[in-house]
């Protein structure tokens, strides 16, 4: 948050304090979209007798890129509302602000 609100803020010409906020905004619907996705597929998998922590390398790959599917179609709307933006602008802002957080995910997680 503290690289992307100020780049937020001086890209979309809007205050710091529009930028947080939506920012916590995004944060907290990623929050329950994580806890409703999370308990969906684990619900499903359980009665398919399958638990989470035996899923293959190719059903861990389909759960993270259906979570992130799932914010995605989530934010759209946000942004659009937010900033006024097309749906395609609203894509590439999402798309940006997400290879931003998994890079800086990987960096953090590395030392």
């Amino acid at each position: 948050m503290a690289f992307l609100i100020p780049a937020g803020a001086a890209f979309f010409d809007k205050s710091l304090m529009d930028i947080g906020v939506l920012g916590l905004v995004l944060s907290l619907k990623a929050v329950l979209i994580s806890l409703v996705y999370i308990w969906i597929v684990d619900h499903l998998g359980a009665r398919r007798g399958c638990v989470s922590s035996n899923r293959t390398p190719f059903g861990r790959v389909l759960h993270a890129v259906g979570f992130e599917l799932s914010l995605l179609i989530t934010s759209l709307p946000i942004y659009t509302l937010w900033f006024g933006l097309t749906i395609l602008e609203a894509l590439a802002t999402d798309i940006v602000v997400t290879s931003f957080v998994v890079a800086f995910t990987y960096v953090f997680t590395l030392g």
